[in-house]
């Protein structure tokens, strides 16, 4: 038995949550994650990697290259993987 209920959000200063950094796109874990997200709007590691050095053209507006930002995935999920291969 399956019960369907809605969920009606009565506040106007709801605000929505982003649970995935903008940058990299991996789940926002910790507090420093969502408080950096919501003054960076990235995750820690991001914001330790490419907005700490430039918070001010950061909230300008400047990103990194599509380049160095898969460049860092790769390595962010290579981090992550159980086995890790050094060549």
């Amino acid at each position: 038995m399956s019960i369907v209920r809605k969920i009606k959000v009565i506040t106007k200063d709801y605000k929505k949550e982003n649970f995935y950094c903008k940058i990299c796109k991996y789940p926002l874990l910790t507090n420093q994650d969502f408080d950096h997200d919501d003054e960076y709007q990235c995750c820690y590691d991001c914001f330790t990697q490419f907005a700490e050095s430039r918070k001010e053209e950061w909230k300008n507006g400047w990103r990194p290259s599509k380049t160095v930002l898969r460049d860092y995935i790769l390595l962010k999920n290579k981090l992550n993987s159980k086995e890790i291969k050094w060549v």
